[in-house]
């Protein structure tokens, strides 16, 4: 019998992004680019998953494909995407819509903009090296889940630090756990949703069996390791 896990349909949350695309100097109507690009992107997320649903659908970055950070475009274009994903939410093709790497600013202006859905997920860094308290106080002041990339501290792109760390180490021979298994767990009993990378099915089945529990101490001393910058600078885009 396998050691993997029954990776069935119906045991999985499937969860796509979608990339906003430049559109320049010229300003082209935004019920023919951005329907049709929602639209266009959002059918080859499903053929891509072999699905005719997705549960999870965000907008990747609230910057556009070669757009200028401090371009307004970056604003007009993202509420357009929004509105538009929202229609694929009313329609019941996607069981929620969010964003990713959404800051405080941008958080507020969306709220501010969309008063019909606001994001139901907020997909950011997070990890015991960089985890802004002000957003995650945010979120859930307005019900929004907040969902952790990079929770392992950029160990995909060659961050090796967090998995490295002495005291993540120490922590890990104490629970008879992985390093990553540390770390995943300092986010989840903080109530933050986990997408961890894995490439290997003992990786996944890793992240999978959390079968303990960090304590207060424990996470107190992890949340206070020495913060660094955010893997890529979302907070400076309009």
């Amino acid at each position: 019998m396998s050691d993997v896990p029954d990776f069935s349909k119906s045991s999985l949350m499937l969860n796509n992004g979608m990339d906003i695309p430049a559109i320049g100097n010229i300003r082209i109507p935004d019920n023919i680019v951005m329907s049709e690009h929602v639209k266009n992107s959002f059918e080859i997320s499903l053929q891509n998953l072999c699905t005719d649903y997705i549960d999870l659908y965000l907008i990747q970055s609230p910057g556009v494909v070669a757009t200028h950070k401090h371009s307004s475009n970056n604003v007009s274009l993202r509420s357009d995407a929004w509105r538009n994903m929202e229609k694929l939410y009313d329609e019941g093709r996607v069981n929620a819509i969010g964003v990713s790497n959404y800051s405080v600013k941008h958080m507020r202006e969306f709220i501010a903009n969309h008063t019909s859905i606001i994001p139901m997920v907020n997909q950011v860094e997070w990890s015991p090296s960089y985890h802004p308290t002000d957003l995650i106080r945010f979120c859930e002041s307005h019900y929004i889940v907040m969902q952790a990339h990079t929770s392992l501290g950029g160990a995909s792109y060659g961050n090796m630090g967090l998995l490295r760390n002495t005291v993540v180490n120490n922590i890990a021979r104490h629970h008879s756990a992985t390093p990553a298994q540390v770390l995943l767990a300092w986010s989840v009993q903080q109530n933050i949703g986990i997408i961890p990378q894995a490439t290997y099915p003992q990786f996944m089945v890793e992240n999978i069996e959390l079968k303990f529990r960090l304590t207060s101490k424990e996470i107190e001393i992890m949340s206070n390791f020495e913060e660094r910058m955010c893997s890529t600078d979302f907070e400076t885009i309009r």
